[in-house]
């Protein structure tokens, strides 16, 4: 009887743990993945001639825009618990925060949303904006637009982005 109930308890508990509530963020893979999308911001420098009186200068500016190479998609599934999630999307496709609740009455689960939680704000958190010089410089060959080229944390290039008309 021991052995009969202890067979027929593990599969048992293994279809109620994967029927926990949950918000997973996960990779775009397929056309048709299910999911709130969103793509990770990728920086740009715009850069322009001016003139200020008789001085020439080289302005900028800071944009950020969908990087098309790193897709998401935030999905709930109630399970047999219930999930709220409250993604915020800049300009319709930044991700900036992420609020959700799951209550499945599995400490696991809550865990794992939270963990969810802080890898989401990952991204924006380790977004360091460029942080303008007192002077501007003096232009030269100053024009075009430029994506913010990153390695392991540091800025490495600044590659030209051709613009089409």
């Amino acid at each position: 009887m021991n052995m009969q109930f202890s067979m027929l308890a593990l599969p048992a508990s293994a279809v109620l743990l994967g029927a926990c509530a949950n918000v997973s963020v996960l990779p775009v893979t397929a056309p048709n993945q299910p999911g709130i999308r969103y793509w990770r911001p990728a920086p740009y420098i715009a850069l322009q001639e001016t003139r200020d009186g008789a001085k020439t200068v080289c302005d900028y500016k800071l944009i950020m825009l969908p990087d098309k190479t790193e897709q998401y998609a935030i999905t709930m599934d109630a399970g047999i618990g219930t999930v709220e999630s409250k993604p915020t999307l800049e300009g319709g496709w930044n991700l900036t925060s992420l609020d959700g609740k799951a209550d499945s009455k599995t400490a696991d689960n809550i865990t794992a949303v939270a963990s969810l939680l802080k890898a989401a704000s990952g991204a924006a958190a380790n977004y360091s904006p460029v942080t303008p010089p007192e002077t501007r410089s003096p232009a030269s060959n100053c024009s075009g637009f430029y994506k913010i080229v990153y390695q392991d944390g540091v800025i490495v290039d600044f590659k030209r982005v051709r613009l089409s008309r």
